[in-house]
Parts: structure tokens; sequence; C-alpha cells
């Protein structure tokens, strides 16, 4: 099982509802899976990895999270509150297939959770190819199992 079950890349910080987060909250982190965009996902739980990107979208700040939405939050106000409009974010915790929701595990667990070196090895090339976008690398990213996101629009889309 890969350690990365699902991303989003270059979502727009623009387009996310940064409302209250929780039940009853306004906050919406939702993506349509590619190639199922019926398949509508709330990632507000989502842990992981991310990376912020300036408005020309170059990386500027790499970071991990047991929450990313949070984290993503307050990077809104701190240091970084101007420096970025895009973000791009790769999660541990799966999507129910019945339910379309995240399946929020022991973060714990989680974190202690064993892979094979090789299949670590794809996923770290995986990620470097899909943030850098090396003009030069024609394989493109090698995700396997792993299921892509297009963000949902604030609006609606």
């Amino acid at each position: 099982m890969p350690i990365i079950q699902n991303f989003g890349f270059m979502w727009e910080r623009s387009e996310v509802a940064w409302g209250r987060p929780g039940p009853g909250g306004s906050a919406r982190f939702e993506g349509r899976q590619v190639g199922n965009l019926k398949r509508v996902v709330d990632f507000q739980q989502q842990m992981g990895i991310y990376v912020l990107y300036d408005r020309f979208e170059h990386p500027v700040q790499v970071g991990q999270s047991n929450v990313i939405f949070t984290r993503l939050r307050q990077h809104r106000s701190d240091h970084l509150r101007n420096r970025w409009a895009y973000f791009t974010w790769f999660g541990f915790f799966k999507v129910s297939v019945r339910e379309n929701t995240l399946l929020v595990n022991n973060r714990t667990k989680e974190l202690q959770r064993q892979i094979k070196l090789e299949a670590g090895l794809n996923e770290i090339e995986a990620v470097l190819i899909q943030v850098m976008e090396p003009r030069l690398n024609r394989r493109g990213s090698n995700w396997g199992d792993t299921e892509e996101y297009l963000q949902v629009r604030e609006e609606g889309e």
C-alpha cells in the first residue's frame, strides 16, 4: 500500500472556502477525483505534505502537517501570508469508496506505517516530478494506485 494515497496539484488559494472548519462550519477543502468527477471528497482532515507556490508558480515553502488544511490556514496569517497563491498537497489517508469520505485513522499509527524501500523511492520520485515538472523528464510521475483530485472551487464549480 502506498504511503501517499491521494493528492491535489496546483490548487488555488483564493478558491478555498477558509471559513470555520468542522461540522456546521463553512470551510471547504474539496476535490473531485480525476477520472470520476462525481466523486467529491472533503480533505479538511487530511495528513501529509504540502508545497506552497508564489503567483509565478515557483515553490516557496514545503511542509508537513497532521492536518494540512489547518496548517494552510495558519500560513494565511504568518510570515508567508503574502507569498503564496497556489499549493499542492499529498495525503496519507485513503478515501472510502462507498461514502466518498476521508478514512481518518489513528494519526500516530499512520506515521508508523511500514513501506518497502522500492515503493518509498517510487513515491519520492513521483512527488519530485509532480512538484518540479522537470522539462526533460518524459516519463512523468509513476503514481500507481495514488488518486489525483481536482480542486472544487469555492463558488461550486
